[in-house]
């Protein structure tokens, strides 16, 4: 159970993360045009 929740709390912060970045890069690429 500890585990599985472990699991899926660092999943969840590695899309989190995914989504920083990709939101990053989009705003990157839109002040670069």
């Amino acid at each position: 159970m500890l585990n599985t929740h472990l699991f899926t709390s660092q999943q969840l912060l590695f899309l989190c993360c995914s989504n920083y970045t990709l939101i990053f890069f989009n705003v990157f690429v839109w002040c670069a045009n």
